[in-house]
């Protein structure tokens, strides 16, 4: 190739488009677009890790968020929580459930040490 000549681009017809194809009319592209959608997969990416089927995970989140949000009772004290977290939270650092639980195993090794010495 000398200096003055210029590599020649790719001639493209009026109205073909692009250098991959025809240029489609605006029906054909709402159609093609519509089937590319369908086709492709609902995905979530929940925690790094893609989900297919939403409807399942929201399903699980509901019956979690309502199973855990039901009222418990701590056995030890019976105190009332409006939660499942806010009763392990309590039995873990709560004095006084600590020390009633205490109470509650020194009398069952108590008991048990009887039972066993006689």
């Amino acid at each position: 190739m000398t200096e003055t000549e210029q590599p020649q681009q790719p001639q493209h017809a009026e109205g073909t488009g692009s250098k991959n194809g025809p240029a489609l009319t605006e029906s054909e592209l709402v159609d093609a677009r519509a089937a590319l959608k369908s086709s492709l997969l609902k995905v979530r990416l929940v925690r790094g890790k893609p989900v297919t089927d939403v409807d399942a995970l929201r399903k699980y989140h509901r019956e979690y968020y309502h199973r855990s949000k039901q009222e418990s009772e701590c056995e030890h004290c019976s105190r009332k929580f409006s939660s499942d977290s806010a009763l392990v939270r309590h039995q873990r650092s709560a004095q006084k459930c600590l020390l009633l639980r205490a109470k509650a195993e020194l009398e069952l090794l108590r008991h048990a040490e009887g039972i066993l010495k006689q």
